[in-house]
């Protein structure tokens, strides 16, 4: 199991919007389905609101279905998400982030960021960063999941590797590990560990 440390009772429960603060929209570019989740930050923590899965779906379609559900949202939005986004193009021959920038910036103009890195972090370290959230070595739990994203619920359950490998197994449920790769981009953007760079602390990209 990917995300061992993953309790359905103690990982989960209902929640709230809170209209005030910052909206994360984080993706994982599989074309089917296409896959993000919602969240918002909460003190140390971090709550998993809601899950947007669409069969066979372009980003245009997914960002009507987030308008339909979030279009009213005052607080701002900050989005996150799989490298590949910015360097693969739709058949309108752009990339998918540049889709969700101009949509973004149509939607919420200086209230939103749309933050991108270069490469995705290798598998072990996003997996990591995960499990570390889920439940650390003082028991903490600070990656909540709204009981409303089942999909996610069951990539934290049934996500694995392929035996003898680090790798995840992708291939025994085509539906499976979108989800939590999305939560993954976001979280090793946010909370990956610090590292020394020189002498100042600061994040290897």
């Amino acid at each position: 199991q990917v995300y061992y440390a993953f309790d359905r009772k103690a990982n989960t429960g209902s929640y709230e919007l809170d209209p005030g603060e910052p909206l994360v929209w984080s993706w994982d570019f599989n074309l089917n389905p296409m896959c993000s989740v919602i969240c918002q930050e909460r003190g140390e923590a971090v709550v998993v609101l809601d899950e947007i899965v669409i069969e066979t779906s372009s980003t245009p379609e997914v960002c009507e279905e987030f308008t339909a559900r979030y279009g009213g949202h005052q607080g701002g939005i900050e989005v996150y998400g799989d490298a590949s986004g910015e360097h693969g193009q739709t058949v309108t021959g752009k990339s998918d982030f540049q889709h969700i920038r101009e949509f973004c910036w149509r939607q919420w103009g200086r209230r939103a960021s749309v933050n991108t890195a270069k490469a995705n972090p290798a598998v072990r370290d996003r997996v990591n960063v995960v499990n570390g959230r889920l439940c650390n070595a003082q028991g903490e739990r600070r990656l909540l999941v709204d009981q409303r994203c089942k999909e996610l619920m069951r990539d934290f359950e049934q996500v694995c590797y392929k035996p003898g490998t680090g790798q995840i197994d992708k291939e025994k449920d085509s539906r499976r590990s979108h989800l939590s790769d999305a939560v993954g981009y976001y979280l090793w953007w946010k909370y990956r560990p610090l590292a020394q760079v020189g002498e100042k602390p600061g994040r290897i990209m």
